[in-house]
């Protein structure tokens, strides 16, 4: 079975490694990993293309919700002939899914997997594999997971969270877990959420998109801290 992964980053020199390792361990080795970069200016573009990923950079002016879904909805659509299954995500969503889980998804006449999301929540440290605990999330049920042989093309809403899909569209829902690594810890969600909120286009701004990164470091950290403490192990 031959699997292709698209992502969106910006500055992920920290996620990107996990990333491609998470999916190349649970889908093999040979996994093609197309990176799509909003003009990173860390190490992301350099790790990428030492790990073998495929990069192009795209330009915007600043955090775009509505480029990104639009990159989301359309760069796979290309390479779909070639793979049996494609993923489109961001860089800090692991999805638990494996060859056996697509070819079950298949017999069962699926063409779209809807994740069933958790947001992670560690406290120090930026190793994802020793983060075990986390909080349903259900703005990480995303539709992500698409048979491109059944499914000729689709339009994500901003963040991802919808879509309308064309061709033969059969949705499992709450196929697979989707484990969202923000909140890896306290510092680092800080600091990412001030570095997105920098980044907010005027678009962004209008539209009230990317919202959650105006939200004070002080409420930020209480943020962590309350979910620290309803956080459970996911299986």
């Amino acid at each position: 079975m031959k699997v292709a992964v698209f992502v969106v980053t910006w500055n992920e020199q920290i996620m990107l490694p996990q990333f491609v390792a998470h999916y190349r361990r649970v889908l093999g080795a040979g996994t093609d990993i197309f990176v799509v970069d909003n003009e990173s200016s860390d190490a992301t573009r350099t790790i990428a293309r030492l790990l073998g990923c495929r990069v192009r950079v795209f330009r915007s002016d600043g955090l775009r919700d509505d480029i990104n879904s639009l990159i989301k909805s359309t760069e796979w659509v290309p390479h779909r002939r070639k793979y049996d299954w494609v993923i489109v995500c961001d860089c800090d969503e692991f999805v638990d899914v494996s060859p056996e889980l697509l070819m079950r998804a298949s017999k069962k006449g699926f063409t779209v997997i809807s994740t069933q999301g958790y947001d992670m929540v560690g406290n120090r440290g930026t190793d994802t594999s020793v983060i075990t605990r986390g909080v349903r999330a259900t703005g990480e049920d995303k539709p992500i997971v698409i048979d491109p042989s059944a499914i000729t093309g689709c339009e994500f809403a901003p963040g991802a969270h919808t879509a309308k899909f064309h061709g033969r569209v059969s949705i499992w829902r709450h196929g697979c877990v989707l484990r969202h690594f923000k909140f890896i810890n306290p510092a680092y969600v800080v600091a990412r959420y001030a570095a997105l909120r920098e980044r907010r286009s005027p678009l962004n701004r209008k539209k009230t998109w990317g919202g959650q990164y105006e939200m004070p470091a002080s409420d930020v950290l209480l943020h962590h801290r309350r979910m620290l403490r309803a956080a459970r192990v996911v299986k």
